[in-house]
């Protein structure tokens, strides 16, 4: 796999890195790892498909508050599961855990 380390700015300020890894079925992005509180994104694409693009915004919190809200919710019980795909979550873990062990 090749990784590349990028940088940018957004608007509003601020410096996004990135890292791409090109794989032997896919093609890996992640967007702004190093402050994924503000903004996010994970992409990935195959050869011949749409671009497959990942992002978890709740209304107006920054993404940190929206994940630290969500898991309070769902240890205390009262997570509200609208609008959250559980098998997609658990989709998201596996796909992480891959990418782990093959590196």
């Amino acid at each position: 796999a090749c990784a590349q380390g990028g940088g940018g700015s957004r608007a509003g300020g601020g410096t996004a890195a990135s890292c791409q890894s090109q794989g032997q079925e896919a093609n890996l992005k992640l967007s702004n790892f190093g402050f994924p509180f503000l903004w996010h994104s994970i992409d990935v694409w195959r050869p011949g498909t749409e671009t497959q693009s990942e992002q978890l915004y709740g209304v107006g919190e920054t993404t940190f508050e929206h994940q630290l809200g969500y898991f309070v919710s769902t240890v205390r019980g009262a997570a509200d599961s609208e609008g959250h795909d559980d098998e997609a979550i658990v989709r998201t873990m596996r796909v992480v855990d891959q990418i782990l062990n093959a590196t």
